[in-house]
């Protein structure tokens, strides 16, 4: 619904802008003369600076990095216990692999029937 009132007001606001530049009507009555510039003498600015200096290098220093394991709950027959969101999650996976593996064949198919 809010792309419908910006697809008005879009509209709306370019008939404004061409009402606008139609209801104008510019004529030029009279040649533009510029003015004589003459310049002469003068002096730049002269200035000291004094900067510091930066110097870069590199230096190898040995990092420790901690490692992360992660152990899930398992079942009685040894299994990972993953729950339902996970099952579900796959699921899900699974019915996008297959939307898009059908999307794709349409698309193949309009493209042959194109040619």
């Amino acid at each position: 619904m809010k792309s419908v009132w910006a697809i008005v007001g879009a509209i709306v606001v370019v008939l404004l802008i061409a009402v606008g530049i139609y209801m104008v009507d510019v004529d030029q009555t009279q040649e533009t003369v510029l003015p004589e510039v003459s310049v002469e003498g003068g002096q730049m600015p002269e200035f000291d600076a004094t900067v510091g200096s930066v110097e870069t290098g590199t230096e190898t220093v040995e990092v420790e990095v901690p490692t992360i394991e992660v152990n899930p709950p398992e079942d009685a027959e040894g299994e990972p216990v993953l729950g339902d969101a996970a099952e579900d999650a796959a699921d899900a996976t699974e019915e996008a692999a297959d939307a898009t593996a059908e999307a794709a064949d349409e698309a193949a198919d309009e493209v042959t029937e194109q040619q």
